[in-house]
């Protein structure tokens, strides 16, 4: 996962003056969770100026304790067995999905032998799938693969290659993942509340175990229309989010539909992300166009020995001072106006 809180942390600590650390009394509980009694330092007062990245008044003293080592950079972490056991939960219900998405794509052809080897090599099937690429990610994790896929492969490599011709042609493996999700989430495997003012386009919002929230318009009609939709249509990172929260609905669910649908429609639209995949975003610098479309290109390139320092980048397109590569359209976007202070605060909620 990309590490999305060191970038949101190493952009407030460029503006946010330390503080002294909390009292022993308000420190997190060993898991990571924060004690009821705590109280929250002393703020300034509301009319009190804010300027990203610029020094602030002497007098500002900021809550800032979750910034200063006092809650445990990754809770849970280490719980290896817990996040197992819920991530293999969701990608078996997914993987189930996208499978009978495939089993249609055969029968169009009467695909008689694949068809077979379904009932016969279900693993094989799972790791073709999870090993193709879908938009700019791979279901496979890398444990999957060592301990799971690889072995399946070794053990009849012929079969693998004739369904990964399969799953290649005419883009048949993304639009069986464009159709196991549309139908995982319509059918009775998780709870789902329908929301319509901060959820993205096409995005899947996790709130606690087998507990999500989308948009009604993305998931209407019958699922085999997504087989005739050869585009990449969804972020199968939403289901990262899903097994974290899973593991602690309370620490890593999403909990802002309550509070942030009050907010004024030009800080909501940094949430719902609107036209992200657009040459004109609006807005520039929204949650969506940030860690969809921006972060990716950066983040690509770091991992391919490109220059470092993407959170300078972020922060200097933020600022209206430099353009970033918009990984759809391959534009250069740049921001009309300097964030604002509120703006940040918003997408740092958001992400909270």
């Amino acid at each position: 996962m990309y590490p999305i809180a060191q970038i949101l942390q190493r952009f407030l600590q460029r503006y946010l003056k330390p503080v002294v650390p909390p009292p022993e009394s308000i420190r997190n509980d060993a898991d990571g969770q924060e004690p009821q009694n705590r109280k929250p330092p002393p703020c300034c007062a509301l009319e009190t100026p804010l300027h990203p990245f610029q020094n602030l008044p002497p007098t500002y003293d900021p809550s800032t304790w979750w910034l200063d080592g006092q809650v445990s950079a990754y809770p849970h972490f280490r719980d290896t067995e817990t996040i197992r056991f819920h991530m293999k939960a969701i990608k078996r219900a997914l993987l189930q999905n996208i499978l009978d998405g495939c089993k249609l794509l055969l029968e169009r052809t009467d695909n008689r032998v694949l068809l077979l080897s379904m009932t016969q090599h279900e693993q094989l099937w799972k790791a073709a799938v999870s090993v193709h690429k879908y938009g700019v990610l791979y279901l496979a994790a890398r444990w999957e693969c060592r301990e799971e896929f690889q072995p399946a492969i070794e053990s009849n490599q012929q079969l693998f290659t004739e369904i990964n011709i399969f799953l290649s042609y005419n883009d048949n493996a993304i639009r069986a993942i464009n159709y196991g999700v549309h139908r995982l989430v319509n059918s009775s495997t998780f709870t789902v509340d329908y929301q319509t003012r901060l959820i993205p386009p096409t995005a899947i919002s996790a709130i606690g175990v087998s507990y999500i929230a989308v948009r009604a318009q993305d998931f209407k009609g019958d699922s085999v229309h997504m087989l005739d939709n050869p585009p990449a249509i969804w972020d199968l990172h939403d289901f990262a989010h899903l097994s974290a929260a899973s593991v602690c609905p309370d620490l890593y669910g999403s909990k802002y539909f309550a509070h942030l649908t009050e907010l004024p429609s030009e800080l909501t639209a940094l949430i719902r992300s609107l036209k992200i995949h657009t040459t004109d975003p609006t807005p520039r610098y929204s949650d969506g166009v940030l860690f969809s479309e921006l972060l990716t290109v950066l983040f690509t390139s770091e991992m391919r020995g490109g220059a470092e320092g993407g959170e300078e980048y972020i922060a200097d397109y933020l600022m209206g001072r430099r353009e970033l590569q918009h990984l759809t359209t391959g534009k250069m976007p740049r921001v009309k106006n300097p964030i604002r202070a509120v703006e940040l605060a918003t997408l740092v909620q958001n992400k909270a």
